[in-house]
């Protein structure tokens, strides 16, 4: 009996064995399966990689040009800034010495003014004291220039008043200028 098992025992253990190869070959076949479709997978996410990455090479050469060219245009500006900032220096150097002209002025033609005053004072006293009339003549003639004088250096005065004012009306706002700008420059 042991020899009519035997071919079955053989059928069975083929059997047996053509299952382990042919669950050997499917799980090998689905191993490959998995490993191709996570290869292509693979390979479609470095070339995606491969492509984002020259798009921001790109986009990162593109924004360096930018960048230049801003430095560059800041660059300008601030050159352009300190020649502007040196012409106000200038203009308001120049005004304020203007000022004090104006300031030096008004002082020459205060000091004759007041001293105008006193020479129409005194021709006015003379006037009144005065007894001849050849002489009160004369003397009024000299009132009456005196007088002239007086209006003219009052009139001289207010003029450099004005100029005085019109001066620091246009020194102000240069001078707020000046002071930002110095701030500014301090900030940064």
């Amino acid at each position: 009996m042991y020899f009519i098992w035997a071919p079955a025992c053989f059928d069975l253990i083929k059997s047996n064995r053509t299952i382990v190869i042919i669950s050997g070959v499917a799980v090998s076949a689905a191993l490959y399966w998995t490993y191709r479709r996570e290869n292509v997978e693979l390979q479609r996410s470095i070339k995606q990689l491969q492509h984002d990455k020259k798009q921001l090479n790109t986009e990162n050469n593109e924004l360096k040009g930018k960048l230049e060219k801003i430095q560059g245009e800041n660059s300008d500006l601030k050159k352009k800034n300190d020649k502007l900032q040196t012409t106000m220096k200038n203009v308001k150097g120049e005004l304020e010495n203007q000022k004090h002209q104006l300031e030096e002025k008004r002082r020459e033609v205060e000091n004759e003014s007041e001293k105008n005053k006193k020479e129409l004072q005194s021709e006015e006293t003379k006037i009144t004291e005065g007894e001849n009339t050849e002489d009160k003549e004369s003397l009024l003639r000299r009132k009456e220039d005196l007088l002239k004088s007086q209006w003219k250096l009052d009139e001289n005065k207010k003029h450099c008043e004005r100029q005085i004012l019109n001066t620091e009306k246009l020194l102000e706002p240069i001078e707020m200028l000046i002071e930002t700008q110095t701030d500014k420059e301090e900030d940064v």
